[in-house]
């Protein structure tokens, strides 16, 4: 019902840390043809490019990403699970589990 309400847009999750983060987006082919896919191999270009990718990828789009969410950012709930603590996120209709947050070392 999102997608089929927002045809033809964006439609990112949240905007934290920007627009399209944690990948939680709905990306239209037509903009990603405008523009490189980095090759990511590791986590910390993995976390680089979450910020990077995204926003230049909005600029292309501008104008035309929905976030569904927007006050949808880093929480102070954890939980020990699968032997590390995980920062929980959400909504009433989102639930995130983060393993990592923010740009400590990796």
């Amino acid at each position: 019902m999102v997608f089929e309400d927002n045809k033809g847009k964006s439609v990112s999750i949240c905007q934290h840390p920007a627009v399209g983060g944690m990948y939680l987006m709905k990306y239209r082919r037509e903009v990603l043809k405008q523009m490189p896919i980095p090759e990511v191999k590791t986590k910390s270009m993995a976390v680089f490019w979450e910020v990077v990718f995204n926003t230049f990828y909005a600029g292309l789009d501008e104008g035309n990403v929905v976030v569904l969410f927007p006050e949808m950012a880093h929480s102070d709930v954890f939980i020990e699970k699968y032997g590390r603590m995980n920062m929980v996120m959400g909504n009433e209709y989102i639930e995130k589990w983060k393993g990592d947050w923010g740009q400590r070392p990796l």
